[in-house]
């Protein structure tokens, strides 16, 4: 076994690498040689956990079944590898299982895990951020939501460290079967909740929120692009049911090229009537006065805010080669996910969002419109049911 011979092992990898390091600066002198990952840095061979220097893995929060904040007490100079698992859609799940066997625990299904504990380690997980949803649809649904809020906690805790940390590799990209897994693609090359969430955080200039242990919210400007940024920060406390809004504006900032910074912090006294479980706080960065980069955040977990129902309403514009909708709601749709329901293939500008209360917010729907027939779209978010004393999905059909 590995561990009872680890010094053998340790020599002998000891000695490729010195191997490999010879013939790189032997043949490519001007190539830096990086002996492994994770690795403190070249004949550094201490503790790989070690945040201060090199790069590191984490999975603390997979393997080590932390909370998504535990990322926040990390600061590494680069993370090359970390990740959290979700359960695949469900078009993808009917590939391997029968429809009576779309369960999490059915033998199948499990066969299609191979990470031992995976499958209980995610529904675990969902008792711990949401209200676990009454049928496997929304197992399916929620498990991608909270794979990209565990995945975002991590991207924009370290993305927000520029310039002590300058990268992050998530690990996974995509699949090679149909299984749950730790990627942001799934096995039909279709993008899950992850995918979307982790495009606007690796946004050139992006604002990102650490929640602090005393429930205050502090937002970062990062800008990774090659050039200083200035703007106006703008935010605004809004309620759950659309009846309260309050902007605030604050003082131009600037932050330098391959930087962070701190342009704001949120405190719950700062709410002024609106309670915790009721409020939304979103962050913009504007540019001459257009938004250059937002940020969305909530003082307690999904599963403690008093989401209410409604329709959302829709408005679609035929374009050249992409059809737009326009959807509106009076509340909050919390994870508002579009999916067509006859299997036309689509590809969508933005899924998985938060649909603020009476924002208009503008989605590109790109398919074969040579088809002559539009998408059968359905709107899924979650809602808080007062009856069932849970959540549920809620379904609008187009």
């Amino acid at each position: 076994e590995l561990e009872d011979d680890f010094d053998f092992y340790r020599g002998e990898w000891q000695k490729r690498s010195d191997m490999q390091d010879e013939m790189v600066r032997t043949y490519d002198p001007n190539r830096l040689y990086w002996p492994s990952s994770p690795c403190n840095g070249p004949g550094d061979l201490s503790d790989v956990h070690n945040d201060a220097k090199g790069d590191m893995h984490n999975w603390t929060v997979w393997h080590g079944n932390c909370p998504f904040d535990a990322y926040y007490t990390y600061r590494p100079r680069f993370c090359s590898e970390f990740g959290f698992q979700s359960f695949s859609s469900k078009d993808v799940a009917l590939t391997f299982v029968k429809p009576e066997d779309l369960n999490p625990t059915a033998p199948d299904f499990e066969w299609h895990q191979k990470n031992k504990g995976g499958n209980r380690r995610i529904l675990e997980t969902i008792s711990r951020y949401f209200r676990f949803p009454k049928d496997i649809d929304g197992i399916l649904y929620l498990s991608q939501l909270q794979q990209a809020l565990a995945i975002g906690t991590g991207v924009q805790a370290w993305h927000s460290e520029m310039p002590r940390c300058m990268g992050t590799l998530y690990w996974q990209l995509n699949d090679c079967w149909p299984v749950a897994s730790w990627s942001s693609i799934d096995y039909l090359g279709r993008w899950k909740a992850l995918h979307y969430r982790l495009r606007n955080a690796y946004a050139n200039v992006a604002l990102a929120v650490h929640q602090n242990p005393d429930q205050s919210l502090d937002f970062y400007l990062v800008n990774d692009s090659l050039k200083d940024v200035k703007g106006e920060i703008r935010m605004t406390f809004l309620s759950v049911d659309g009846k309260q809004k309050r902007t605030i504006k604050s003082q131009t900032v600037t932050v330098k090229t391959n930087s962070s910074r701190k342009v704001a912090v949120c405190r719950l006294q700062d709410l002024k009537g609106i309670r915790p479980s009721h409020a939304v706080v979103m962050v913009q960065f504007l540019v001459d006065g257009k938004e250059k980069a937002r940020k969305v955040a909530y003082f307690v977990k999904p599963k403690d805010l008093r989401l209410l129902g409604g329709n959302i309403d829709e408005k679609r514009t035929l374009c050249d080669d992409y059809m737009e909708i326009t959807l509106t709601s009076p509340v909050l749709r919390y994870g508002v996910h579009l999916r067509e329901l006859d299997g036309m293939e689509i590809s969508l500008s933005d899924n998985y969002f938060d649909l603020l209360p009476n924002e208009p917010k503008t989605i590109r729907v790109y398919y074969d419109m040579a088809l002559e027939k539009q998408p059968h779209l359905v709107y899924e978010s979650f809602l808080y049911d007062m009856e069932m004393k849970g959540l549920r999905i809620t379904t609008d059909k187009r």
